[in-house]
């Protein structure tokens, strides 16, 4: 019998399941995973989703999102998704998607904000799209914060096509949550210096300031 079967407490289970995923063999992962599922604490679950994770197939990392995304506290589901992107090379879209599926905004940017670092480049429009429809004001930025920093980082010949991407995504918003964007992201600025020189940014400073004089 399974050493896990024999404890006596779901919080036990968890314990002995985080601490075996490391050292177990690949045929075994699976049963592993099936145990984890039928873990009835959802915090614990989602603990031991994440640790399973790094030692998962593909094949078998697609259960594992599939539970995560059947975890019904989005806290919890949140950090389960957090936890799985970096090892799901393969599955992103479907990641994305269950992050797009989080109703309570500082969820959804906890886990928009975890996938930037792994997204492809086809992906990030529409991972923009979700973030700036983030209501909230400090998640937006926090989210998009990531995502400013990880396309400096990986791809500066994506700057461009990411900044119109950027703006689109952002066109929707009311002007002052618009400007607290901008504001609350100073990377944004240095974009918009690096795109268009420092003239440009001077030209752009002074358009909104009529925009505002013109439609206070």
């Amino acid at each position: 019998m399974s050493p896990f079967k024999q404890t006596n407490s779901e919080y036990e289970r968890a314990d002995v399941l985080s601490r075996l995923a490391p050292h177990l063999p690949e045929h075994l992962l699976s049963e592993t995973l099936d145990a984890a599922r039928q873990l009835q604490d959802e915090s614990e679950r989602a603990n031991v989703l994440s640790r399973l994770a790094p030692h998962l197939p593909e094949d078998l990392l697609r259960e594992a999102l599939d539970a995560a995304r059947q975890l019904q506290d989005e806290s919890y589901r949140a950090y389960a998704l957090r936890e799985l992107a970096p090892h799901l090379p393969e599955i992103l879209p479907e990641a994305l998607d269950a992050a797009r599926q989080l109703s309570n905004d500082k969820y959804r940017a906890y886990a928009l904000r975890a996938l930037a670092p792994h997204l492809p480049e086809d992906l990030l429009r529409e991972a923009l799209d979700a973030v700036a429809q983030l209501s909230d004001d400090e998640y937006r930025a926090y989210a998009l914060e990531s995502y400013i920093t990880n396309i400096k980082k990986k791809c500066n010949h994506f700057y461009h096509p990411f900044w119109c991407a950027l703006i689109h995504s952002l066109a929707s918003r009311k002007r002052n949550e618009l400007l607290n964007d901008i504001n609350r992201n100073k990377q944004i600025i240095q974009i918009i210096k690096e795109l268009g020189t420092a003239k440009a940014f001077k030209e752009i400073r002074q358009a909104i300031k009529d925009v505002q004089r013109w439609f206070p």
